[in-house]
């Protein structure tokens, strides 16, 4: 974090953004892998109150 506490001086960027940037990367990764393993698990996504099964979007036959 040190790195980019320096660089954001820099440039000109808040200190509390640059603290907080190496952060975002675990979060983004935890939410993709609760995404992938919801989908998984329920075999299909629901979007705006339609479920769409893996096999439908699979095959492309999503309208």
């Amino acid at each position: 974090m040190l790195p980019n506490a320096i660089l954001a001086r820099r440039l000109g960027i808040s200190l509390r953004r640059a603290v907080l940037a190496p952060l975002m990367f675990p979060a983004l990764f935890y939410a993709l892998l609760v995404s992938t393993l919801v989908t998984v698990r329920q075999g299909g996504i629901r979007w705006r109150g339609t479920f769409y099964s893996l096999e439908q979007l699979r095959a492309g036959t999503v309208r």
